[in-house]
């Protein structure tokens, strides 16, 4: 995910919070990371990940979050679903599905009401661990180019004037300025970031 991020984006600092340890992901980990990304003061967040369950405590940091001028971009998930994936489905994110190079929604990308956009993501090359590269297909893939391109436009917002950050509305308007729109399926109407 970083690879992809640091590959489509200029002058930024990537800081890596683990979520996964010894046990696996746990939902107080997340926390834990978002925690220390508020405290951070980071710009922005990118999650390619996310759980199928609703929680308070997760939806009120990214609240937090989002009061504090951080931009939170979150999978849709890979459950060929319309329920609920958290916290792409909290309302200060910007939930991101994938589409494959025809501009067709992928097979397991969720989907819904609260999805924002959609990147093509469909064998994407990136770092992989143990030094190696490969390919992958997915939101997570999705939501990181999506990330880098939002930090672009923070880039270049910063370099314009440091007196305020972009809303979360601004960010959605510039990333989907001339994008072309999903015509049909179950992502009928979602823009297509490039």
């Amino acid at each position: 995910i970083a690879g992809i991020v640091a590959s489509n984006a200029n002058n930024l600092t990537i800081i890596p919070y683990k979520i996964v340890d010894e046990n696996g992901g746990r939902l107080s980990n997340v926390v834990e990371a978002f925690r220390k990304a508020i405290d951070d003061e980071v710009d922005l967040m990118n999650t390619s990940f996310g759980v199928l369950s609703y929680s308070q405590a997760l939806e009120e940091l990214v609240d937090e979050a989002h009061e504090n001028g951080i931009t939170i971009v979150s999978a849709a998930g890979n459950n060929a679903s319309s329920r609920g994936f958290y916290p792409g489905s909290y309302d200060n994110t910007i939930a991101v599905a994938s589409v494959d190079e025809d501009g067709v929604k992928m097979e397991k990308s969720n989907y819904g009401v609260w999805i924002d956009v959609a990147a093509y993501c469909s064998h994407m090359m990136s770092a992989l661990p143990n030094d190696k590269y490969g390919y992958k297909s997915g939101t997570s893939q999705a939501t990181a180019f999506v990330t880098a391109r939002i930090a672009e436009l923070i880039n270049e917002q910063n370099e314009k004037t440091s007196a305020y950050a972009l809303s979360l509305t601004q960010i959605l308007d510039a990333l989907i300025e001339d994008s072309a729109l999903i015509e049909d399926g179950e992502l009928t109407g979602v823009p297509i970031v490039e």
